[in-house]
Parts: structure tokens; C-alpha cells; sequence
């Protein structure tokens, strides 16, 4: 007796019940993107990459570290070559232009030197001196001499947190093919992974400051200098006008901090900004200082208000 298998639903169709359901639950300006033709919505499979369900994305070790994904779910010549991540704990502010970063291989939130065991810059080295046996074809990178660069001037920072994240598609790959890994690189999460590789390989990374303009999740730009090294008022104007523009980036800035000069720089986006510490003590600063940063925070960053509850955000200092 044969039994009637039942009719899944073809890759189109969950393409088309996908497409409805980000529809429905996204903002106008989403809607119209949409309406234009300006969305492509690709289903991963999830069996290919070794995902719980087609709906749970997990921490992304298993996408990001399969080279697969980088060479299957891109359409050359119509998809871009930079990547933008934006998972849902993840917010953007403000415009960018996209173009200003793509000399960067990898650009994610700077890491506070607690995330390495509190062995800063060098937690990153330990991790790349115990792993790299297990890369090949590294002779031309001079690895050795990259790595002694990470967090001095003019050199890739402790950066690289990959929830809201910006990687060159290309570099991904090459730190595959040279580090191969089944699941989560050098034993390590896949945002730590690919900051460590690519600094080995000497990509071009963005320094701390650079990378706290971009996306923030436990430090601020500002904080940055306590950390690694700080710069002159020249240079930091230098660097908004080569990352954010020359003529909104500048203005921006000024903004944020004419209103209120105390204040840390509201990068382009969060990842998880409160997930290190406490909303009460924003990062151990003072609270008159706290205050100021939350207000500038929720002023600037307009899409907040969706992802987090800004009341229990603000212990109900905000709403």
C-alpha cells in the first residue's frame, strides 16, 4: 500500500510567505524598499547549515564559518561586495553611505578588554598563536608581524563584534580558505574568529575609534581612548569626515556634541548597548553623566524605541 507523502512547500513559496511576513511587520520606509524591488529575501537551508530550523539563525557560527554561504547566497554582479549584518538585537541610527567603509575587510563593535579575559589586545594574539597551526598558505601575510600591530595607531583595534557588523564578502573567504573550520573557528565564536584571522592576514581593520563610530556595544568611541590610544581633536575630526562625510558626517557630530558637550558620540548603530552592564550605571560612568548619554542616545537614535523597552532601558528615568 503506497501512502500519499504530503506537498512541502517549494524555496518560491517560502520565499513568498517570508516576504508577507517581513511586510507586515515592517516600518513605511521598509514597505517602499520592498514595493521597488529593492528586497531580495533568499531561504538558507537549513540543513546545509546545520541550523535548528529555517527561523533560527542561533549566534551565526555555522553560517558565517561555512564558506558555502559566502560563495552560494550572493549573485555576483548584482549583489554588493560588503555585507551589512543586522541581527535583531541590533539597531541603526543614522544614514550612512556604505562606500566610506568598504575599504575595511570587517568592521564591528570594539570589544572592552573584559571580553578578551582582560588581556586586551594580547588575548587576541594568545588566541592567534595557539590556532595557527591549524592555517595554511600564510607565508605572503607575514602574520607574525601583523598580529604585534593590533591596537597601536594606524592599525585594526580589538574590534570586531559581529551582530551588527559590515564584512567584505570577499575577505570572508579568504580567511576560510586559510583557516578552514567546521563550525566556529579556533575554537571561538565567529565574530572573534574572523577579527583574529583577518588581522593575521594584515586586512585592513579599523582602529577602536573607528570601528565605536560604526556600531557600539559595550564602549563608546570616546572610551575607546582609555582603552588602546587616544586622539588629537584634529584626527578625530579627520576620521568623522572620512567615515560619516565631510559635510553631514561633520555636521552630525557637532550636533550631538554642541547639545550637549559631555556627551559620548551615538555611533551609526547598537548591538546589544546594555548588555554589559547595568542601564543604571551606563557602562560605570557617572549617573549626571549617564543621563546625559541616555538622553543624547534616545534623541539620535530614533529606531531604539523598537528593539528595547526604553523605560526599563532608563530604570523609568525615560520613556
Amino acid at each position: 500500500m503506497t501512502q500519499n507523502m504530503p506537498n512541502l512547500p517549494s524555496k518560491r513559496q517560502k520565499s513568498n510567505a517570508a516576504a508577507k511576513f517581513i511586510y507586515e511587520r515592517s516600518l513605511p520606509l521598509f514597505r517602499r524598499m520592498m514595493e521597488s524591488g529593492l528586497v531580495r529575501i533568499n531561504i538558507l537551508d537549513s540543513e546545509k547549515y546545520g541550523l535548528s530550523s529555517c527561523d533560527d539563525f542561533g549566534m551565526g557560527n555555522t553560517i558565517f564559518t561555512d564558506i558555502r554561504f559566502w560563495l552560494d547566497e550572493f549573485i555576483e554582479g548584482i549583489d554588493s561586495n560588503m555585507v551589512l549584518t543586522v541581527q535583531q538585537d541590533s539597531v541603526l541610527c543614522h544614514h550612512f553611505d556604505i562606500d566610506l567603509w568598504k575599504q575595511f575587510a570587517y568592521v564591528g563593535a570594539p570589544w572592552a578588554p573584559w571580553v578578551m579575559g582582560a588581556r586586551n589586545c594580547d588575548g587576541m594574539r594568545d588566541i592567534w598563536r595557539d590556532n595557527a597551526s591549524k592555517c595554511n598558505g600564510l607565508e605572503k601575510h607575514r602574520p607574525d608581524e601583523s598580529m604585534s600591530l593590533i591596537c597601536t595607531q594606524g592599525h585594526g583595534g580589538l574590534v570586531g563584534n559581529g551582530g551588527l557588523s559590515l564584512r567584505n564578502r570577499n575577505w570572508m573567504v579568504e580567511a576560510i580558505r586559510r583557516c578552514p573550520t567546521g563550525f566556529s573557528g579556533l575554537g571561538a565564536q565567529e565574530d572573534v574568529f574572523f577579527s583574529t584571522v583577518l588581522n593575521a592576514l594584515n586586512a585592513t581593520m579599523p582602529t577602536a575609534f573607528e570601528a565605536a563610530l560604526f556600531s557600539v556595544e559595550s564602549i563608546f568611541a570616546e572610551q575607546t581612548f582609555e582603552y588602546f590610544f587616544a586622539l588629537e581633536t584634529k584626527d578625530i575630526m579627520e576620521t568623522i569626515q572620512r567615515l560619516w562625510g565631510s559635510e553631514n558626517g561633520v555636521s552630525l557630530y557637532n550636533r550631538m556634541h554642541r547639545v550637549n558637550s559631555t556627551s559620548y558620540t551615538v555611533p551609526l548603530g547598537f548591538h546589544q548597548p546594555w548588555n554589559y552592564g547595568h542601564a543604571e550605571n551606563c557602562q560605570g560612568v557617572s549617573s549626571n553623566l549617564c543621563s546625559n548619554i541616555l538622553t543624547t542616545v534616545i534623541g539620535e537614535c530614533k529606531f531604539l524605541k523598537y528593539i528595547y523597552n526604553i523605560s526599563e532601558m532608563t530604570g523609568g528615568r525615560l520613556n
